[in-house]
């Protein structure tokens, strides 16, 4: 006969001893719906002392559906995996086990939207995450998912009408702009692709400041096209590059040049990947809040998951991106 310390703890022992319902202590371990903070901490003290382990296999044949989430990724990087990563441990502190799909085209070139969302239906996750970089028809995943009950979020997509944890980039970069400004640069140019998320906060900033924009599209991410930059009179003081790999080839080309960082040209990047600490000199850089992204749309999910209401501006949100000021400017 088991001993009463070798017991399996249960929601009921947990709802006996912190007073509360069965529904209630349910909720507070699941992390959805709503509980007040205080009896979320004691249910989960009195759970943790416990030893208390939730059965999935019996809550999936209660609810009907797997203690799982679903995650349809598009590319593997590193911005995306921190993304993701963040995701899944919000998730996996609230119960929930995660699954991934891709969401990209084939060497075939064949469409992936049908077999994704057949299988993400045939899975019966509580909920679905659409990460950015898909290859896949949006407004039919938006569609097809809500038809089939299930709770979506959109990590980083542009352009989407659903609900969308984003990222405020063109602030960041008119954030970027001024404090060139500030720092004393005269002749701040753009460097890059023609993202409006990026050129948009050039655009104002440079309005603001009553200056000219210039403007040097590079759509193949090519250093080589530094050189009508180079040749302007006035030649630019400051760069503001798309991206960090875009930044870090500057910085290269820079060098050869003989073109001293930050004396002669300050640089900045955007994204602050990991390599920006170690260029030479350390990019300053627009940190993009990935985390803060994986994170919130575990949390908003969770919430859409646990059946509560939105709040008054819906469930979208856009966080704001952070200038992390190194050597380079």
């Amino acid at each position: 006969m088991a001993s009463e310390s070798s017991k399996v703890a249960s929601l009921r022992d947990i709802a006996e001893e912190t007073g509360v319902s069965i529904r209630t202590v349910r909720r507070a371990l699941e992390g959805t719906g709503s509980t007040s903070a205080e009896a979320r901490e004691r249910v989960t003290e009195v759970a943790e002392r416990l030893g208390y382990r939730p059965n999935l296999v019996a809550r999936a044949l209660r609810t009907g559906r797997t203690m799982e989430v679903g995650a349809v990724l598009g590319e593997v990087s590193e911005l995306h995996m921190t993304k993701l990563r963040a995701f899944e441990e919000r998730l996996r502190e609230a119960g929930y086990s995660l699954f991934v799909l891709f969401g990209r085209r084939d060497r075939s070139g064949a469409d992936p939207t049908r077999q994704v969302l057949d299988r993400l239906v045939q899975r019966a996750p509580m909920g679905v995450a659409f990460f950015g970089g898909l290859d896949l028809d949006m407004t039919e995943a938006i569609r097809e998912t809500e038809a089939a009950g299930l709770p979506y979020m959109l990590l980083d997509h542009r352009g989407e009408s659903g609900d969308v944890i984003g990222i405020r980039r063109e602030e960041g970069v008119y954030e970027a702009i001024h404090y060139l400004a500030r720092s004393g640069r005269r002749t701040i140019a753009y460097f890059g692709t023609d993202d409006r998320t990026r050129l948009d906060g050039y655009e104002r900033a440079m309005a603001e400041l009553g200056r000219e924009p210039i403007i040097v599209i590079n759509p193949e991410a090519d250093p080589a096209d530094l050189e009508p930059l180079l040749a302007l009179q006035p030649r630019p003081d400051a760069l503001q590059v798309s991206s960090d790999v875009l930044a870090l080839k500057v910085l290269a080309q820079l060098h050869e040049r003989g073109i001293a960082v930050p004396r002669e040209i300050a640089v900045i990047g955007f994204d602050d990947r990991e390599l920006t600490a170690l260029s030479w000199p350390a990019l300053t850089t627009l940190a993009q809040p990935n985390r803060d992204v994986g994170r919130t749309a575990a949390e908003v999910l969770l919430s859409k998951m646990g059946g509560d209401e939105p709040p008054a501006g819906g469930w979208s949100q856009r966080l704001p991106m952070r200038l992390v000021v190194r050597e380079s400017a």
